[in-house]
This record gives C-alpha cells, structure tokens and sequence, in this order.
C-alpha cells in the first residue's frame, strides 16, 4: 500500500492549521458559476448600446449635435457584427472553445496556492507603490486638500503605474469572486481597498472598472432576487452620485456645467452627478459621429491607431510613424469631454470596415469565453464584459492597464484546478476521496 501524502488533506491526512481551514472552507461547498442570461455577450454589449441610443435622444446639452437615428443605425451595425462573430464562436469545434483536459477538481490546493500567490504580489504591489509616493511626492488626494498644483496625472511612475492598477485590480477580483465562491469574508477586505484607492489617487476610471467586474463577478455567484435588484439600484445611484462629487472635487460644479452646456429642457434639481454621468455617456458617440465627417481613414491593415495602444510609448515610436497615428480618439466637438468610444481607432485605421472588423473579433473572444467553464475563465469573462460595456468610452481591450489583467490572472491560476475543465463540482464533491 502506498504512503499517505501528509499534505493531502482529500484524504484526511494530517495537516497543518491553515490547512484545515481551507479544508473546512472547501467541506462547506463552493457556489456553482451561474450563466444569467443578462451577462451574455451580446445581452451585455446590445443592452449598453441601446441605453446609449436612448440617453443620445433626449439631446439635453447643446453639444449633442445629431439626430438619433444616426446613432440607432450605427447600434444597427454593431448589433449584427456582434451577432455574427457570436455565431462563429459557437460553430467552433469544442478544443477551440474548452481546454482538453478534465479532472477531479481540488479545490483546497486551489485556494492554498491562490492565497499563497495573492498575498506576494499584493506585497510587491504594496512595496512598488511606496516607490510611487515617494517619486511623485505624495498622493493626489493630499495634494488636492492641501491646494497643491499636481493632479492625479502627476501620480505614479511611468509606464509601471499602468502595470500596478492592474496587478491590484486582478488582485482584487480574485479575492472578490473568491469570497463568492467560497463565503470566506476576509477575502473582501481587498475589494474594499481597491475603492478606498481609487477615491485617494482621485482616479474613476480605476473606481468604475473594478465595480463593473465585480458586478459581473457577483452575478455570476449570486442569483439576482428583487431584494439584491433593489439594493443594486440603490448603489448605482450612489454610484452616480459619488461619482459626481469626484467630478465637482477636480472640475468644480459650475464650471462643469459651463463645459457641459445643458439645455432649457435639463431637470436642474437632479445631483451635479447625473449631469456628469449624462455627458460622458453620451458624448463619446457624439464625437465619433463628428469623426465620421471629419476623417478621411489610412486604409492600413496595420491597424496603427487601434494596435499601437497595446505598446508602450517607446516601442509605439519604433513600430509606427507618426503619419500612421492620428489622435487617440479621432476628432472632437470639444476638447472638454475627449473620449470617442471603442472605435474611433478602428475608423481612423479602415473606416467602417475597420469597426465592424474589431467588433467581430471581441465579440468571437467574448462569446468564446463565455462558453468556457472554469473558476479562472469566469474570471477572465468579467474583464471582458467589462471591457464590452465600457466600449461606450473607450477601448480597454487594447488598454494595457486593463486587459492585462487577463495575464495576472493567468499568472495567479497557474497549475491549479482552476485552470483546467472540470465538470459538475457538486457531483464530484462526493466522488473526491477517490481521486488518485
């Protein structure tokens, strides 16, 4: 008879007491992923972009310069490449869409290397932000209290301040869909830091990323009741309206709206924030729309513009001229609100064809991952639904800080169960003791 391994604790061997508690965590059950038909791919990007269509429509500041109609035929084209490239991802043969390998999960050595790899890299993110505040002098909040000159821009080494946000954002969405998974609370003490963060560096990009996963991440644990729908409005609206005090924090109020020209038709006894959130929800298609008259497209299958944020400022010099790279976010109606949606590096590098060539491909990743039925993937999918919704504004699957959350991730779940198929957990709880 083979020696019992001390350290398998499947088997009831002996181990030791951090051991025993994730043993105890993981005797508990684990939450089965849920697929709620809302976090679907095309449910997601389809449903974003109608609100988008019906917030253009009210047409309530003088910048929203076109009709409707133009902004529900474009949602037209996105819709029906989405749906296309969505149907691609479900004609793939299986190994495209799930790895080949199955085996009995583990989920005690799981969480032990994830709590293990977790706390390193949230301490050598901890160590690289001391350098951070020390090479900028301080912390953007601090600066804005004491009527410091410096702004959130200030914050942070290049290039590196990039690579942290996203170390802690993957950081925090695996310690949140951890705590989901396995009703461990202490697992939401680093989500909460994540937004205890982004209000001290001042930083709502930060802020409205990791809320976006972690809103996936819940609903994909948690089934939605009309308690939880309650509460979660309740929180989009303080969500709003936090999110347009930080606005009035770095802009002022007045001369928000100075910048934002409401018309007469306005409701001006609403909070400053959902003047904020009415702006920069809608004009980002305002300024894509302005693009489309304004830009003649480059035609380069290259893709520059749209490529060429995936490479830091250096290497983007080295392999693109500057007649390859127009402006970021193509041409706009003012300079005060500069984002012109996912697109308008596609337009400016193949016109239309250019757009409805990205959308095909994000929409076969997303769908692909969708279909995809490990802890890690269902990680990976919450990126990416965020990076669906956020198209609205701009581009964050070729945004460095943000989608290279997917390596992280790929990192933390390296040689774990996490990273390979598993079929049903519930059914293989019981058969685990006869696991070789």
């Amino acid at each position: 008879m083979a020696a019992q391994n001390p350290h398998d604790t499947s088997h009831g061997g002996l181990a030791p007491p951090h051991q025993k508690r994730l043993l105890k965590v993981v005797r508990r059950g684990a939450a089965r992923a849920l697929y709620p038909f809302y976090l679907h791919p095309l449910i997601a990007f389809g449903g974003i972009w109608l609100l988008i269509w019906l917030l253009y429509s009210l047409h309530l500041s003088q910048l929203i310069l076109y009709p409707g109609s133009n902004v529900l035929s474009f949602d037209g084209v996105l819709v029906t490449t989405f749906v296309a490239g969505g149907a691609l991802a479900y004609l793939l043969p299986p190994r495209f869409r799930m790895p080949a390998r199955w085996r009995l999960p583990n989920d005690t050595r799981t969480l032990e290397l994830l709590d293990r790899r977790l706390k390193l890299w949230f301490r050598i993110w901890c160590g690289i932000t001391v350098l951070e505040v020390i090479y900028s002098g301080g912390i953007p909040m601090l600066w804005l209290l004491t009527g410091n000159s410096k702004t959130y821009m200030d914050f942070g080494i290049p290039t590196i301040h990039g690579f942290m946000n996203s170390m802690l954002l993957a950081i925090c969405l695996v310690r949140l869909s951890m705590a989901l998974r396995y009703g461990r609370k202490e697992d939401l003490l680093l989500p909460a830091w994540a937004i205890f963060w982004s209000i001290i560096v001042i930083t709502r990009q930060l802020m409205m990323v990791f809320l976006l996963e972690a809103a996936v991440a819940y609903c994909t644990y948690r089934r939605i009741q009309t308690r939880r729908a309650l509460n979660a409005g309740l929180s989009l609206l303080g969500l709003v309206y936090i999110f347009g005090v930080l606005g009035d924090l770095r802009s002022g109020a007045e001369g928000f709206r100075a910048l934002a020209q409401p018309t007469s038709t306005y409701p001006d006894w609403l909070p400053s924030g959902f003047l904020w959130f009415y702006m920069y929800l809608s004009t980002p298609i305002n300024n894509l729309l302005y693009t489309f008259h304004t830009t003649q497209p480059l035609y380069d299958w290259q893709f520059p513009n749209t490529l060429s944020q995936l490479l830091p400022t250096v290497l983007r010099n080295v392999f693109f001229t500057a007649d390859q790279l127009g402006t970021v976010n193509g041409d706009l109606v003012t300079s005060a609100f500069n984002v012109s949606t996912a697109f308008a590096g596609p337009f400016q590098d193949f016109g239309i064809a250019g757009v409805v060539l990205f959308v095909f491909f994000i929409s076969l990743l997303s769908c692909l991952y969708w279909q995809k039925r490990t802890f890690r993937d269902r990680l990976c999918y919450a990126v990416l639904c965020q990076c669906l919704l956020l198209t609205v504004f701009y581009n964050h699957f070729v945004l460095l800080p943000v989608i290279t959350q997917l390596i992280w991730i790929y990192i933390f779940f390296y040689r774990t169960e996490g990273d390979v198929l598993v079929s049903d957990p519930a059914r293989h709880r019981t058969a685990r003791p006869h696991a070789a």
